[in-house]
């Protein structure tokens, strides 16, 4: 994560490197790298494709690039309910499942950024409610 900027999916090009610097008492050294990189970084309002990781009675985890995505049930279409003998979410008449390994596109209504154990982590909510999401 590069804070807020988003995720770095790679580097094309370092610019820079600075002198290093001693860090006392760990035996490290410190860098300032500049780089120019390609970055995913998920905006509100954007349509995304995950495969689904969990699918468990209240949430739908489904992995969005090295993203996770969250769906609760609010954010399913209403007739679908949670069937353990599908082990995953059935659509009313049956004909669709929403179970580990499947696709979905869904549109990302919150995107929050935040520091844990001094590291960024992006926390992503979608929803598969409205035209042309749901399961591909």
């Amino acid at each position: 994560m590069l804070g807020k900027i988003g995720v770095a999916l790679f580097v094309n090009k370092i610019l820079d490197i600075s002198k290093g610097e001693i860090v006392e008492g760990v035996g490290s050294a410190r860098f300032t790298v500049t780089f120019d990189c390609v970055v995913l970084r998920p905006e509100v309002g954007e349509v995304v494709d995950g495969i689904v990781e969990i699918a468990a009675q209240e949430v739908i985890r489904a992995k969005y690039g090295p993203l996770d995505v969250v769906l609760t049930l609010s954010h399913l279409p209403a007739d679908y309910k949670y069937s353990p003998d599908a082990e995953g979410f059935v659509s009313q008449d049956g004909g669709v499942v929403i179970k580990k390994e499947s696709r979905v596109r869904c549109r990302i209504f919150s995107v929050k950024y935040r520091i844990r154990n001094a590291e960024w982590t992006c926390s992503i909510v979608a929803s598969m409610q409205g035209t042309g999401l749901g399961v591909l």
